[in-house]
């Protein structure tokens, strides 16, 4: 923010030489060329009250910008050339496991067990300011997965993950306090159109097509309401994508949220297993900040997929159904890891269960994509929703724009299916790194 002396405030006689002091003299000066007049004199003060509300106005606008105490860093600014902005994102995770189950998905090419795996993420994220009221972004970036049958697997295979892409590449229309995203959306785990409600479930990694519109209630920054619709490919076909996600400030530090997501109604033709509806999912959830300078994090959310039956059907998981189809995580937080903070770090834990079919899409990002179900001894296919017990975190920021993580698990399958049920460990090491 400007200073004061510079804002444009203090103009003409009234300015001084310091910026904030004040003085007498301009109004000994107006008297005299006023000959003491009343009306001339009421003039020039009135014009001194003027300025001095401006100015405490700025004070005020200046103070209201300083964060909270215990409240987050703000965001470190992306790197610009003119007037674009860029920055880098890239993760490595590397996950081990105990007692894994002996079967093909866990074989190497010799036949040997291995219990380890890998993956690698990176994004380049871009955004312009085209008008006062208009920006565009871009994300190129690539998922390269594990594979759990190469003999390195501190590595991901060469051919392991997707082809680098435009992940993301919309444009942002602002008007007051409603903003129209128009375009290809949802590229990463931060956006509302990927990550909905507290994060009990990732809906995609890769991006939606289509329109959203965001409102954010006046005087409440978490405050906000996003309605999108969308297209996105699944093999042979086209879906159309609708969605929900709503965060409430109820008192300050509790955030309630509520979302609702439909995957289903083909575009195109396909195979029927692609065109069966995979997901109709309402959630409620709450993001509560108590304690001394709000250290301590509760985060809950629940939810049900009213298509869980008729997508594990279309995957060849029917048997796994038993009726439910819902889903539901805890976590308990202390302090905060910031990526901006060096020095900075929390510890955590949840709990969750996943009824099979209730997250049709390749795990959350609590759970991790680097813990595969097949080590697991969950028989899911690529995704981890037939699951249920606990995960304990600990995250530390030992320099600017570098972020680490260690987690451990121990996880079951809610229905045992054609696996032992029995629950077993994992131990994964993450490492995020920002320019």
């Amino acid at each position: 923010m400007k200073s004061i002396k510079n804002s444009g405030l203090h103009s003409g006689a009234r300015t001084t030489a310091k910026a904030g002091s004040r003085s007498i003299a301009p109004l000994l000066g107006a008297a005299l060329v006023c000959g003491f007049s009343a009306n001339c004199l009421a003039a020039d003060v009135d014009g001194e009250i003027a300025d001095l509300k401006a100015r405490l106005h700025a004070l005020e606008e200046q103070a209201a910008a300083k964060p909270a105490p215990g409240a987050p860093a703000a965001a470190a600014q992306p790197n610009a050339i003119g007037n674009v902005k860029f920055n880098f994102w890239g993760r490595y995770m590397v996950g081990g496991y105990s007692n894994i189950p002996s079967v093909a998905a866990n074989k190497d090419a010799n036949g040997n067990v291995v219990n380890m795996d890998s993956q690698i993420r990176y994004k380049l994220k871009v955004s312009s300011q085209l008008q006062d009221n208009v920006w565009a972004y871009s994300v190129i970036g690539q998922d390269i997965t594990y594979d759990t049958r190469t003999s390195s697997n501190f590595m991901p295979a060469a051919n392991g993950g997707t082809a680098v892409g435009i992940q993301k590449m919309f444009t942002k229309i602002k008007f007051g306090d409603w903003t129209f995203n128009v375009g290809r959306q949802g590229a990463n785990e931060s956006d509302p159109a990927s990550r909905l409600g507290t994060g009990l479930w990732l809906a995609s990694s890769s991006g939606f097509d289509g329109v959203s519109v965001q409102y954010k209630i006046p005087n409440r920054p978490n405050s906000q309401f996003l309605f999108g619709a969308f297209t996105r490919g699944f093999g042979a076909t086209v879906r159309n994508i609708s969605l929900l996600n709503a965060y409430y400030d109820l008192l300050p530090g509790l955030n309630l949220t509520a979302t609702y997501f439909a995957d289903g109604t083909a575009r195109a033709t396909g195979s029927p297993a692609v065109n069966t509806g995979r997901a109709q999912i309402a959630t409620v959830g709450a993001n509560w900040q108590f304690g001394a300078n709000r250290m301590w994090t509760l985060v809950g959310e629940i939810g049900d997929n009213r298509r869980a039956k008729d997508y594990l059907q279309a995957v060849g998981r029917g048997s796994e159904y038993s009726g439910k189809s819902t889903g539901w995580d805890l976590l308990l937080k202390y302090n905060n890891a910031d990526i901006n903070v060096p020095g900075s770090w929390d510890v955590s834990a949840d709990l969750r269960q996943y009824q099979p079919g209730f997250a049709p899409y390749a795990g959350t990002e609590w759970v991790g994509g680097v813990l595969s179900p097949s080590k697991m001894g969950i028989n899911s296919g690529a995704n981890t929703d037939n699951v249920k017990g606990l995960g304990a975190y600990f995250s530390y920021a030992p320099f600017k724009n570098v972020y680490t993580q260690v987690s451990v698990y121990d996880f079951a399958p809610v229905v045992q299916g054609s696996t032992d049920g029995k629950h077993r460990q994992a131990l994964r090491l993450m490492f995020d790194y920002m320019y």
